[in-house]
């Protein structure tokens, strides 16, 4: 039987509490004060995983950044209460594994325990080029592993859109985003994606440029867009023959979510538009 994973909990609230409490054998859980406090016991014992809680992002932030000196390689999960997307935005700066906008969705943060107890070689998937929140851009490793990572904190900056934006939105980042990483670099850690998200007053605008050779959107073979009329399973023989993972509909799924999906000539660079409702400009 495997033992408890040590874990570190800085100001925990209830919501934080009732999820390590239901997978209290899994865990094996230290609370700590803010600070000296905090720092000390991580500097004493090699945490598997720290989770920091607090309305104030900025505070949480600060207190990431301080637990990083004492270890560079732990794993911090900030969750605040704080609405504003500069909070995620220091968070990912800051080299924070993840960060949710409470209240949080349980299943979510669960997956992100999970993953984060299983990473390794982590450090350094995510550089943030730009965190104006009017124009984030960042570069990041070409990992699956990465991109979930990166997935998670463009959520979180997007809550402020409504239900059916941020869900249609989220779902063609995703696939463009897993498109560069996979195809683009070639699932290459020492490749790197770059991704750029713009907002204005009606519009938020992904621009994806890969480090890959190229592709014309008229020869995909791995792709449904590619599928003749008398064969739509075309492309799901030619992803197993090539190992790839389920899928293939990314592009048209992207296509259906936003308002215009742009490639340029050589096919490494991508923009998505999305107009956006009315009652969220």
């Amino acid at each position: 039987m495997q033992s408890p994973r040590p874990v570190l909990l800085i100001g925990a609230g209830p919501s934080l509490r009732r999820l390590l409490d239901v997978a209290s054998g899994e865990f094996a859980v230290v609370d700590a004060e803010w600070g000296d406090d905090a720092e000390a016991r991580l500097r004493a014992q090699p945490f598997d995983l720290v989770l920091v809680e607090s309305a104030s992002a900025e505070r949480a932030v600060e207190q990431v950044k301080a637990l990083r000196v004492v270890r560079a390689d732990a794993k911090v999960i900030v969750v605040s209460a704080d609405p504003a997307p500069e909070g995620a935005l220091e968070a990912m700066r800051e080299h924070a594994f993840a960060y949710f906008r409470s209240p949080i969705d349980p299943d979510e943060v669960v997956a992100t325990i999970g993953r984060a107890l299983g990473a390794a070689d982590w450090q350094d998937g995510i550089e943030v080029v730009s965190a104006q929140p009017g124009w984030i851009t960042l570069l990041l490793r070409c990992r699956r592993f990465t991109a979930d990572r990166v997935m998670s904190f463009l959520e979180q900056m997007q809550l402020e859109l409504s239900a059916e934006d941020r869900e249609g939105l989220g779902s063609a980042v995703r696939e463009m985003l897993l498109n560069a990483v996979e195809h683009g670099g070639g699932l290459d850690p020492w490749k790197r994606v770059r991704v750029s998200r713009i907002r204005t007053a009606d519009l938020v605008i992904y621009h994806f440029v890969d480090p890959g050779s190229g592709f014309s959107l008229e020869a995909l073979p791995h792709a449904a867009l590619s599928n003749p009329p008398e064969d739509p399973a075309a492309h799901v023989r030619h992803r197993m023959e090539l190992g790839l993972r389920p899928g293939g509909f990314g592009i048209l799924v992207s296509r259906n979510f936003v308002d215009e999906l742009i490639y340029n000539e050589q096919g490494t660079e991508v923009l998505l538009v999305k107009r956006l409702a009315p009652s969220t400009s």
